[in-house]
């Protein structure tokens, strides 16, 4: 799809008038009549019976007129109701047996079916324009083909044949002096040129050339409804190279004749775009307003590609307030819409469907070679003998070239949607780990409640299902380290509800008891997952928590799973946890209990996960244990605690080497 902001750029084309209908309308003057019994029957019929009520016209050439211009009518308003006219005007249109007509439906439909991004059929149906517009010469039908064909490899970013069908359309435009019509061709050159511009200032000069000639073209001929989608995309640029008076300028143009002509698909982009303006001048609270302002438009038109397209705009500004819950919110959004918007599979489909009309042209002239074969009686038999062996061995080689040109575009096309998979569930989790990022307290803010501290934080995956949570209520300092079920994304999701209920319990609720923080905490993640039946009893997490109290110089410690190691004078002590998690646990559930603990100055106490003791390595590829564990931290216990961390991950390297980490690793050290 091509950038979002852009999204708008090809308009749609209207269908020329075939000569004998012009002599028709110029003999009975029906062109007004046409056009004011279009309007009513667009005023008065509702989607759920404009089909039944098509069904009732006849099958003839003022009909099938009709239906175009109600067409014309809904293609701006209502893509279903588009689509009803389209597949209906194909059908009348083979009822009356007119090519020119069947080539004009068949556009139609190619281009219905392109507006709601099914590019499967709308490559197929326009290819059958094509054929028969190349059967019949008729060049301002190809014309209208070619950019329709351009605008669909837009819509797919393949920018090089949208580059070639709209060129193909431009020298055609040019030799039948086609008027108004070359204003939407320069439009779609324009934006090609702008979207593989990579802002270089050349190119960018190069495009909006193209689309203010198209601008020229279009006022000259008072074409006034078809300039507020070129105003919004030269606003766009100029919002591109940072030239914000110009794109005030060509905004206001714009709604000028938004608000004239009453063009609600304009007005969705109007919107947008100046949410973008001041997004790019970090006034976020007015973006926000206009990015919902196209929405409410998208949704009045059940457009869902622009409904996405603001779902994304506004993650992206709620992430520059730094309001990062309501980011993930609309972001939750987009990703639910996103699939919807376009088919990779129909993408695929879409860019091979030049290729399958010349494999049929080859196709029926190999049937025409073999017509041509049987009707020559000239030929001895041994001639005809031969010349069956040679026919024969070509259908085999034809036949075996087909199967592996299928093949290689079967493989092509599993490839394109594997890469674009991967691509989406990559990005999806990138920006899953700016949020997880976010959430978390960082390094600066814990070391600002623990000034002698270090964090050790290795995630397996991009994401993390360990986390840490530290923070201070009423002359208290809590701190948290946790291991969640699993690793990568369901882990992330079960840490940030761990985060969420610590910030609660201990921040707004108050409770200041480890013991009491983790038989809350408990019955929050318990009451969360038994929503879903399917949760497995072993789903939750396991965490140490401390709570210390610098006036008595006292430690409080609760533990799920989870134990402590505290250094005093090169001796470890352990507090252990309580045998059971944070989750679904039937068996042998008890309240948790608190250890309280004198420190002294130059303590160490040591919180962690089971993700560094449980790491394979070394010369044999055994599990790193915990002895090992407690024997590096009494070794490294005299340094501070930035040399402390940094031996940490020294050791941690050198014992994984070449083996895959074994899971996420959290150590969290504090020397009182």
């Amino acid at each position: 799809m091509f950038n979002r902001h852009f999204c708008s750029i090809f308009n749609r084309q209207y269908l020329p008038t075939p000569p004998s209908l012009i002599i028709l309308f110029r003999k009975y003057l029906f062109i007004f009549l046409i056009f004011v019994s279009a309007k009513t029957i667009c005023a008065q019929i509702n989607t759920d019976s404009l089909n039944e009520e098509l069904q009732k016209m006849p099958s003839d050439t003022i009909t099938l007129n009709k239906i175009i211009s109600l067409y014309n009518n809904f293609s701006k308003t209502n893509s279903n109701n588009a689509l009803i006219c389209a597949k209906t005007l194909r059908q009348k249109a083979l009822e009356v047996k007119n090519k020119l007509y069947i080539a004009q439906a068949n556009l139609t439909l190619g281009k219905a079916y392109n507006n709601i991004s099914d590019f499967a059929n709308a490559s197929f149906f326009l290819g059958e324009a094509k054929k028969i517009a190349e059967e019949l010469k008729n060049k301002k039908l190809l014309f209208l083909i070619y950019n329709t064909i351009g605008t669909m490899y837009g819509y797919t970013d393949l920018h090089d044949k949208a580059l070639e069908n709209f060129n193909k359309a431009y020298d055609l435009g040019k030799e039948l002096n086609i008027g108004p019509q070359m204003a939407n061709v320069l439009n779609n050159i324009g934006s090609v040129t702008y979207q593989t511009s990579k802002l270089d200032p050349i190119k960018i000069k190069k495009a909006k050339g193209y689309i203010l000639n198209a601008i020229d073209i279009l006022k000259n001929n008072n074409k006034d409804d078809e300039l507020a989608s070129k105003y919004n995309n030269v606003a766009t640029m100029y919002c591109d190279i940072q030239n914000y008076d110009s794109v005030l300028f060509y905004l206001n143009e714009a709604k000028k004749i938004i608000d004239k002509k009453k063009l609600p698909d304009d007005l969705i982009v109007y919107f947008s775009v100046y949410g973008r303006y001041y997004t790019d001048i970090k006034k976020t609270d007015s973006a926000v307003k206009y990015y919902n302002l196209s929405l409410l438009e998208a949704k009045k038109l059940d457009n869902i590609e622009w409904q996405f397209e603001n779902y994304l705009s506004l993650a992206d500004v709620y992430e520059a307030k730094g309001d990062y819950k309501k980011a993930y919110e609309f972001f939750g959004k987009f990703y639910y819409l996103k699939d919807s918007v376009i088919s990779k599979e129909n993408v695929a489909l879409a860019a091979d469907f030049q290729n399958k009309l010349e494999r049929e042209k080859k196709e029926i002239l190999i049937e025409k070679l073999k017509a041509s074969e049987t009707r020559s009686k000239a030929i001895n038999y041994t001639l005809i003998f031969g010349s069956v062996l040679i026919l024969l061995l070509c259908i085999m080689i034809f036949s075996r070239y087909r199967i592996k040109k299928k093949s290689e575009i079967l493989l092509q096309r599993q490839n394109i949607l594997i890469s674009q998979k991967n691509k989406d569930v990559s990005d999806s989790i990138h920006y899953a780990k700016k949020i997880q990022d976010a959430i978390l307290p960082g390094e600066d803010y814990s070391k600002k409640i623990f000034p002698e501290s270090f964090i050790y934080y290795q995630p397996k995956d991009i994401v993390s299902g360990d986390f840490y949570w530290c923070g201070e209520k009423n002359n208290l300092k809590f701190i948290a380290v946790a291991d969640c079920t699993g690793h990568g994304v369901p882990g992330a999701l079960m840490s940030m509800l761990g985060g969420t209920f610590l910030n609660e319990i201990i921040i707004n609720r108050e409770i200041k008891e480890p013991n009491l923080i983790l038989d809350e905490l408990k019955k929050s993640i318990v009451t969360s997952l038994n929503k879903n039946s399917d949760m497995s009893q072993t789903d939750g997490m396991d965490i140490s928590l401390i709570v210390v109290d610098s006036t008595k110089n006292e430690i409080n410690y609760a533990g799920a799973n989870n134990s402590i190691y505290i250094i005093r004078n090169n001796e470890l002590m352990e507090l252990k946890p309580n045998k059971q998690p944070i989750g679904i646990y039937y068996k042998n559930l008890m309240p948790f209990t608190s250890q309280h603990y004198l420190f002294e100055p130059n303590d160490t106490v040591y919180l962690f996960t089971d993700g560094f003791a449980d790491q394979f390595g070394g010369p044999k590829g055994k599990k790193y244990k915990y002895s090992t564990f407690k024997a590096l931290l009494l070794e490294i216990n005299p340094l501070n605690m930035s040399e402390q961390k940094n031996k940490i991950h020294e050791a941690y390297l050198s014992w994984k080497g070449k083996v895959e980490q074994t899971d996420d690793v959290l150590i969290v050290g504090i020397k009182f």
